[in-house]
């Protein structure tokens, strides 16, 4: 699962105009003031061990400093949790050392001679964990020292404390907002994917994908945020999201439709609804065992009530005569059509 997690992730925020938003939530402000987050710019997060083993931090960025002369920057690390972890503070480190390393040595290549300075390296962790962060938030809590030897030994120590996008903590209580639309919605999915309760999910969802209007990747980051909640979060509909985005949104409907198609050309469309056979979950759709056939009809049942209400007896019984050959061609109708009588009438097509 949380592998799942951190590939949206990535993703998503590997985007540098979504990553610079990201990075306006939590930063302080003066540091924000002082760096030109338009120019923000990936670099490469992956590092060789002595063992020759790969390592790769979540996503690092290039962020120029303004107002100053000449290549002035700061790397910006960014890690995704699902979890706390008590070694956090130590693992940014290691990822902090690798990329001065790495500058180090092409800027020994480029001029000759090793750099007298280092860019800063700051660490942003965002959690997508169901309860606040509860781990340690600095490198000095790593160290097996009484408070007494912490104290003296204080300004001895490496020190890194982490800054901390905490998703279980309501935005109210943490502080911070979004310039973006698609940030906002990312995020709410993160939350989403991670709390039990979706009401008013796709109405909130839908109205940020309608501010989005003129952001750029808009269509791949919905895409990816509608399939993650539907993989994800087994109250949310992506029926009544298309339901309730505007109608003249021809953009959104057709990347609706093609994350829908894609889903049920993957076996996953069916791979949600309760009471299913075990193995369903892992997208298996043979169709062989009877338990998969009434799986089915449950899946075109459930989404026909979510977009039309309760159907007639006649169609209901129709759904599960034809579950046996697919959800496909249902799917299709329900989606093409307006309302249950337009549903009856496209079954004689």
């Amino acid at each position: 699962m949380s592998h799942t997690h951190d590939a949206v992730f990535k993703r998503i925020f590997g985007r540098p105009e979504l990553a610079a938003d990201l990075m306006r939530r939590r930063l302080p402000p003066e540091l924000i003031a002082a760096l030109d987050l338009d120019r923000c710019e990936p670099v490469t997060a992956e590092y060789l061990d002595r063992k020759l083993r790969n390592r790769r931090a979540d996503l690092v960025f290039r962020v120029p400093l303004v107002d100053r002369e000449g290549e002035a920057f700061v790397f910006i690390l960014v890690e995704h949790q699902s979890t706390p972890d008590p070694l956090m503070a130590v693992r940014v480190m290691i990822y902090a050392v690798e990329t001065w390393s790495r500058y180090i040595e092409r800027h020994r290549a480029k001029t000759g001679r090793a750099p007298r300075r280092l860019p800063a390296a700051i660490p942003l962790v965002v959690h997508q964990g169901r309860r606040p962060w509860s781990g340690p938030r600095s490198l000095a809590e790593a160290f097996d020292l009484s408070p007494e030897l912490q104290a003296v030994l204080g300004e001895h120590l490496p020190r890194l404390t982490l800054l901390i996008d905490d998703l279980a903590v309501p935005d109210g209580e943490r502080g911070g907002r979004t310039q973006r639309a698609l940030t906002a919605a990312a995020l709410l999915a993160m939350r989403a994917a991670r709390t039990p309760a979706a009401e008013g999910l796709a109405e909130r969802l839908a109205a940020l994908i309608s501010a989005s209007l003129d952001e750029p990747g808009r269509a791949e980051v919905v895409a990816t945020v509608v399939e993650y909640l539907y993989t994800q979060v087994d109250q949310f509909s992506p029926s009544r999201l298309l339901e309730t985005i505007d109608a003249t949104d021809a953009e959104t409907k057709e990347v609706l439709m093609t994350v829908a198609d894609r889903l049920r050309a993957e076996g996953r469309v069916e791979g949600r609804a309760e009471g299913r056979v075990e193995g369903r979950a892992e997208g298996r759709v043979e169709g062989r065992a009877e338990g998969r056939v009434e799986g089915r009809a449950d899946a075109i049942l459930e989404l026909i009530r979510q977009r039309f209400g309760e159907p007639s007896a006649a169609l209901a019984a129709r759904v599960v005569a034809d579950a046996g050959e697919g959800t496909g061609p249902w799917f299709e109708r329900i989606l093409a059509a307006s309302d249950l009588a337009d549903l009856e009438a496209r079954l004689s097509d």
